[in-house]
C-alpha cells in the first residue's frame, strides 16, 4: 500500500483517527479531514498526515478537500466517508434544521466527496468505504434522523459500486456497533445517571452483544484498511458488520 493516497473524513477523532493512524502505518499518504483544527492537527503531529480543517458537509467543501489532496499528493486511491453526527429527536419534536443537519453530515457529505473524487479514483481504480452503523438496519426511538440517514448511506455506497465497478472502483460499507469513541461517550453520558456512570451505561448497551463489550476504534480501522487493500480485490458492494455479533441477536428471546 506504500505511496497510495486516501481521504478520511471525520479524521480527527474516534474511528476516523484510528483509520488515519492505521493507514499511515501501512504506508499510505492520508488527508485527514475534520471540523476541528486542533483535532486534525493533533493526528497530523502523530502520524504525518495532511491535516485539512473543513466541515465536509458545507457547500463546496468536498471539492475543496479533493483539490487540496490532489495538490499535495497528485492522486487519490481511497476515500473513507466517515463523517457523522448523532442527534436525538423524536418524530414529534423533529425540526427541519436537525433533520437536514443529520442528513447533510451523514449522507450528503459522502455523496459530494465521492462525486468530486471520481475522476481521480477512476485513474487509480480506487476504493471507497462508507462508515455507516448497525442502527442503519433497524429503528431506534429518538434516532430516526440518524438511522434513516445511515440506511440511505448504505444504498448510496452500493449504488456507487454498481455504477463504477466497470471503472475498477470498489465501494463497500462498514457498520460499527457501539464503539468507544468520543461521539459514543457523549451518547453514554446522556444515560449515565440511570445506570451509575458511563462504564455501567456501556455495560448496559453491551448486554446483548455476544462478545459482551463495545468495540475499539482500531478494530474498525483494521476492517476498513482491509477493504482499501488489494487483499479485498473481489469484495464489492457489500456491507460488513463490525459489532461483536449484535446484528444477529434476537433480543426478543432474552428472558434473563
Amino acid at each position: 500500500m506504500a505511496g497510495r493516497v486516501a481521504i478520511v473524513t471525520g479524521g480527527g477523532s474516534g474511528i476516523g483517527a484510528s483509520v488515519v493512524t492505521r493507514l499511515t502505518a501501512d504506508g499510505w499518504r492520508v488527508a485527514a479531514v475534520g471540523r476541528r483544527l486542533d483535532k486534525v492537527s493533533e493526528i497530523a503531529c502523530k502520524t504525518g498526515c495532511l491535516a485539512i480543517a473543513s466541515d465536509i458537509a458545507a457547500d463546496g467543501a468536498a471539492a475543496d478537500v479533493v483539490a487540496r489532496t490532489l495538490d499535495a499528493f497528485g492522486q487519490i486511491d481511497g476515500v473513507v466517508a466517515n463523517a457523522g453526527v448523532f442527534q436525538y429527536s423524536t418524530i414529534e419534536t423533529m425540526t427541519p434544521e436537525l433533520w437536514r443537519n443529520v442528513y447533510r453530515t451523514n449522507l450528503e457529505s459522502a455523496l459530494w466527496l465521492v462525486q468530486a473524487a471520481l475522476p481521480a479514483l477512476r485513474q487509480t481504480k480506487g476504493r471507497i468505504v462508507g462508515v455507516s452503523a448497525t442502527g442503519s438496519t433497524r429503528a431506534a426511538a429518538g434516532y430516526s434522523a440518524y438511522t434513516t440517514a445511515k440506511a440511505a448511506l448504505n444504498n448510496l455506497i452500493h449504488s456507487i459500486a454498481v455504477e463504477e465497478g466497470a471503472n475498477g472502483i470498489r465501494a463497500n460499507v462498514v457498520c460499527p456497533g457501539w464503539t468507544r469513541t468520543e461521539m459514543a461517550d457523549a451518547g453514554m453520558n446522556q444515560i449515565a445517571d440511570r445506570f451509575g456512570g458511563i462504564e455501567a451505561a456501556y455495560e448496559h448497551v453491551s448486554r446483548h452483544i455476544p462478545l459482551q463489550r463495545p468495540g475499539r476504534p482500531e478494530e474498525l480501522a483494521s476492517v476498513i484498511a482491509f477493504l482499501l487493500s488489494d487483499e479485498s480485490s473481489y469484495v464489492n458492494a457489500t456491507t460488513i458488520f463490525v459489532d461483536g455479533g449484535l446484528s444477529v441477536v434476537d433480543t426478543s428471546q432474552d428472558f434473563s
